[in-house]
């Protein structure tokens, strides 16, 4: 577990912050504490999902949620340019059937800003976690394309569990 002050700018570019830097090389999971957090329980857990790979992803998160008998509350950030359709009540049955956990809800949120809508709804459910899997990224995609959790890793209000990605 570390904590976490937040960076900006070229700091967070060039510099990174050691959280971050963990997160970036660690094969096993990690959760970043914001410094201001005030984690009182854990019945909200939040999960930020590309959808690649949900199944053997949840698969890890179940048991997390189980041992603290909360609900998992997976999110998924489309573009409003996107054709896709999705049925979230179908896909949180479906989830449900196969996890054999009933405390999970799936919303899909139309938005451009990925990391204003996970804000947004973190705060809506008064989320007490926020779970996102992660890939490796090298210093030229730290430069040029900044991965949705290293931007979470800076800013998220509430703990940050990362875990490597599934393939």
């Amino acid at each position: 577990m570390l904590g976490t002050k937040g960076a900006s700018g070229l700091q967070k570019i060039f510099m990174g912050s050691n959280a971050a830097a963990v997160i970036n090389k660690s094969e096993i999971p990690v959760i970043t504490v914001p410094e201001f957090a005030h984690v009182s329980s854990m019945k909200h857990i939040v999960y930020a999902t590309d959808l690649a790979n949900m199944s053997d992803e949840m698969k890890v998160l179940v048991p997390l949620a189980e041992l603290f008998d909360a609900t998992l509350n997976i999110i998924h950030v489309v573009s409003p340019s996107s054709q896709t359709k999705m049925d979230a009540k179908q896909i949180t049955q479906d989830i449900i059937k196969e996890m054999n956990y009933d405390k999970i809800t799936f919303r899909v949120s139309v938005d451009d800003d990925i990391l204003a809508a996970l804000e947004a709804y973190m705060a809506f459910i008064k989320a007490d976690m926020l779970a996102m899997f992660t890939h490796n990224t090298t210093f030229i995609d730290r430069l040029f394309a900044d991965s949705v959790t290293r931007q979470m890793a800076f800013q998220t209000s509430v703990p940050l569990l990362t875990l490597k990605k599934v393939y």
